[in-house]
C-alpha cells in the first residue's frame, strides 16, 4: 500500500512539530541542534532526528564517563557485493579507493569502498565520530547499514557505527 506523497507530507511535517522543529525562512530547523534543515526537505526529518538524539546521547554518555549502550542489531560479516538488501545491518571490511567532497555539513566523508568483489558509495555522518578517513586505507566497518539513493545501494556509517583501520 502506497500513501499519496501530498498525505506523507503532511504526516512527517506533524512530526517534525512534534518533535520540536521549527520553521524558519530557509526551511525546518533541529531543534537539537539548530541545523537547517533545508536540503532535507520533507522526508529527511526522521533521519536527522534520530542521529541527532543519538549523537547527543552519544556525548552526554560521554561527559558523564558511561559506556556506551549496547546496540542489539543484528549483523554479518558480508563482502560489498553480498550488500544488496537496503535496511540491512552489516560489517564490512573494505579499503576507501575514493573521497568527494561532503555535500552538505552534516557529512564527514562521502566516497567509495571496495573489496576483492566490489565497489559501493559510504555515506559517513558527521555525527558518527570524527574519524578521518584516508583514501588507499583498508577500515573494518562495524553496524554499517545498507542504505539506497536514486536506486544506487550505497553503505551509511552512523553514530551506531565502529570504524577501525587495519594495520
Amino acid at each position: 500500500m502506497y500513501m499519496r506523497r501530498d498525505k506523507a507530507v503532511a504526516i512527517l511535517k506533524e512530526l517534525a512539530a512534534f518533535l520540536g522543529y521549527y520553521d524558519s525562512d530557509e526551511g525546518l530547523v533541529c531543534p537539537f541542534c539548530d541545523a537547517q534543515m533545508t536540503y532535507y526537505k520533507d522526508t529527511g526529518i526522521l533521519l536527522h532526528a534520530e542521529e541527532c538524539v543519538i549523537s547527543r546521547a552519544r556525548k552526554l554518555l560521554e561527559e558523564a564517563e558511561l559506556p556506551p549502550p549496547l546496540v542489539a542489531v543484528p549483523k554479518k560479516d558480508r563482502t560489498i557485493m553480498e550488500c544488496t538488501e537496503p535496511g540491512t545491518w552489516v560489517n564490512v571490511t573494505a579499503r576507501v579507493v575514493q573521497l568527494w567532497n561532503p555535500f552538505n555539513q552534516d557529512v564527514a566523508a562521502v566516497g567509495l569502498l571496495g573489496d576483492g568483489t566490489g565497489v559501493i558509495k559510504f555515506i559517513m555522518w558527521e555525527s558518527a565520530f570524527p574519524k578521518t578517513l584516508r583514501k588507499g586505507s583498508t577500515y573494518v566497518f562495524e553496524n554499517v547499514v545498507v542504505g539506497e539513493s536514486y536506486g544506487k545501494l550505497q553503505l551509511k556509517i552512523n553514530s551506531r557505527s565502529v570504524v577501525r583501520e587495519v594495520v
